[in-house]
């Protein structure tokens, strides 16, 4: 059984674009055991769901160029469902 942690790892690491995600640890069994998303495979139906039920934020800064305040506020604009 995958953790939330091991699950939201392993979705990003099938994301387009997404290269390195970002993770952090307060001990060494909390890393090992986030390293393990690595090994998880989802299914096409959870990586759906998944992608579903995520904004793409992605798709927010190639539009805002180096903006950041711009990728910030198209990113706010789309929680506001605008």
């Amino acid at each position: 059984e995958a953790t939330p942690a091991q699950v939201s790892l392993a979705w990003l690491l099938s994301r387009p674009g997404v290269a390195a995600p970002i993770v952090s640890a307060t001990s060494l069994e909390q890393l090992s055991d986030t390293l393990k998303a690595a090994e998880l495979t989802l299914s096409a139906d959870d990586l759906a769901a998944l992608t579903t039920r995520s904004p793409d934020v992605l798709t927010y800064l190639p539009a805002a160029g180096k903006d950041t305040q711009a990728a910030s506020d198209a990113f706010a604009k789309y929680l506001r469902k605008e």
